[in-house]
């Protein structure tokens, strides 16, 4: 290879190391970043939009969402409150219809004066000048009749408000409990005069409770 082949390539080769090593003779090269993210924050070109509430439509989705539970929950969530009610009056008229049977075990004869049973029951309160009759928070009790025959007595639970007034439309029912002379009850749940109808449908729904006439 002539000599001056080589110096060329020599030369060449200086010039592929420098560039590589990021020179080109004694001048460095400058490498210019593409992008600088500080400084495209502190421009704010890149910023995300901050939001600083919600949007009408999405009040609306909320608004309708809650409308759509409470209608599907208050429903039933009132007639968890009428079964516990329900369920304290049917507590308190078996009290009595198993006194009505001692009673008649005793004298051979029903009463209709709850002064002359032998119970004392929390939270009714009965009427010295009306003894067939007794006040609760929520129901009215009434022994209601003695059969002619005298083999059974008929006693009631009708729902009432606070102050003793029962309740009319779609809250009136009343709770039948008949007491035979054989130790047998009987039960119904009436509204009106309408077996099981109304609240009695998840009121009654026991093997206990009358279903037909």
């Amino acid at each position: 290879m002539a000599k001056g082949e080589q110096q060329a390539l020599k030369t060449l080769g200086s010039r592929i190391k420098a560039l590589r090593d990021g020179s080109s003779g004694n001048a460095p090269v400058q490498r210019v970043p593409l992008f600088n993210k500080d400084e495209a924050l502190n421009k704010g070109s890149f910023r995300a939009p901050l939001r600083s509430g919600f949007t009408l439509i999405e009040l609306l989705v909320v608004v309708l969402i809650i409308g759509i539970l409470a209608a599907v929950a208050l429903p039933q969530y009132q007639k968890a409150v009428d079964k516990a009610r329900a369920a304290g009056a049917i507590h308190m008229l078996t009290q009595i219809a198993k006194a009505e049977s001692l009673h008649y075990l005793e004298y051979g004869e029903f009463t209709q004066s709850l002064h002359d049973l032998d119970i004392g029951i929390p939270g009714i309160k009965s009427d010295p000048l009306q003894p067939h009759i007794a006040n609760s928070n929520d129901f009215v009790f009434t022994i209601v009749q003695i059969a002619t025959s005298g083999d059974f007595v008929q006693v009631w639970a009708s729902a009432s408000d606070s102050a003793g007034n029962l309740l009319q439309g779609d809250n009136e029912y009343h709770l039948d409990f008949t007491i035979y002379a054989d130790g047998t009850v009987k039960r119904r749940c009436l509204h009106g005069n309408t077996l099981n109808g109304g609240k009695c449908q998840f009121i009654a729904t026991g093997d206990e409770w009358t279903k037909t006439k």
